[in-house]
């Protein structure tokens, strides 16, 4: 079974609202390659569980492309952030292919998130 990338996640405080958007950042980086592998689906489960978000959540977030412009990475805290960065990676390697769609949107995201 997939686990999310960070065990530590919730060590800070977050927002609900953060929580969300770090679950839809990491659902925008499984669809950047267009296909949603089984895997995929598993570690975005986790990652919900682990935000203590309704796991339905995710399974809406995956039933349709997610897209960067949706979700609004800048609003969320530093911390938050830094959390973001991590499930988004943990995301992308959930099925063990790397691709540069994936990457692409990593990079993009990564110079809108707060520092």
């Amino acid at each position: 079974m997939a686990r999310p990338a960070s065990p530590f996640l919730l060590t800070d405080p977050l927002s609900p609202f953060e929580r969300f958007e770090i679950l839809r950042l990491a659902a925008c980086a499984i669809w950047a390659d267009q296909e949603v592998a089984p895997a995929e689906r598993t570690y975005l489960d986790a990652l919900a569980r682990e935000l203590e978000i309704d796991g339905a959540a995710a399974d809406d977030l995956l039933s349709f492309p997610q897209a960067l412009e949706d979700v609004a990475p800048e609003s969320v805290s530093p911390a938050a952030a830094r959390r973001a960065r991590s499930a988004v990676l943990g995301a992308i390697a959930a099925d063990r292919e790397i691709r540069d769609d994936e990457m692409d949107f990593f990079f993009v995201l990564d110079a809108r998130l707060p520092r």
